[in-house]
């Protein structure tokens, strides 16, 4: 059909009911409901079973940049970040590691109570190490920014399969639309990173009381939101 012979409520129908389409799409993978996950397990036992004979076992890449599993994909990076953190600090089980310690307690020797030691060591060496979150974060945000730059333009062309006069228009328009979304997304995330990093950089946050006081609050705060939502 010409989309002259198109009336503006069958396009605004129409453009309703691709982005929502489109929405549901995103909102399914987000929380790991795939069209066609048991497909692909059933093809990922054919082709084991096919190739043990030859000992050759078939791996799945799980980093495809046009992987559509995002929750999946999402966990992986995110646990890829959890595993350089964790490695940055390996130092810490180290003879030379130790050392250090032993001579900032002897430097801090007389400071607090005997057998007690001074609460600003802790404060000083973690200080040293806290600079081994900023470069993991940062990546992290940035590995995410791009896959999803990726897979959302992707999915919005599976969407608008069917070929129309007014395709390569839509998806130009809503293209835009998801990078200065995205754009304005990875923003705010940065600044959050960045307080947290922050927050966690003040000597209160090494208190071991400091996780309750957090879980108190939102749990107060959560109270109150509770009480508001039952009064109306």
């Amino acid at each position: 059909m010409p989309i002259s012979a198109i009336s503006e409520g069958d396009c605004w129908t129409l453009y309703t009911d691709l982005i929502k389409k489109y929405r549901e799409k995103i909102n399914a993978h987000v929380h790991g409901v795939y069209d066609n996950d048991l497909l692909m397990h059933i093809e990922g036992s054919t082709k084991i079973s096919t190739n043990s004979k030859r000992n050759m076992p078939v791996e799945t890449k799980s980093d495809d940049m046009f992987d559509d599993r995002i929750a999946y994909q999402l966990h992986i990076r995110q646990k890829k970040c959890a595993n350089v953190i964790h490695k940055s600090f390996t130092q810490i089980f180290t003879p030379k590691y130790q050392n250090i310690v032993l001579k900032l307690l002897r430097e801090n020797a007389g400071v607090a109570l005997p057998n007690f030691p001074s609460f600003s060591i802790i404060e000083r060496l973690y200080r040293v190490e806290h600079k081994n979150f900023y470069e993991p974060c940062n990546n992290l945000i940035d590995e995410i920014f791009e896959y999803l730059q990726d897979i959302l333009i992707k999915i919005l062309h599976n969407v608008f399969s069917e070929e129309t006069n007014y395709k390569d228009l839509m998806i130009h328009k809503l293209t835009d639309i998801i990078l200065h979304t995205l754009n304005e997304n990875e923003e705010a995330c940065c600044d959050d990173i960045q307080k947290m990093l922050d927050i966690e950089q003040r000597v209160f946050t090494l208190n071991h009381y400091y996780m309750d006081t957090v879980n108190k609050i939102k749990q107060k705060i959560q109270n109150n939101e509770e009480n508001r939502a039952s009064s109306k």
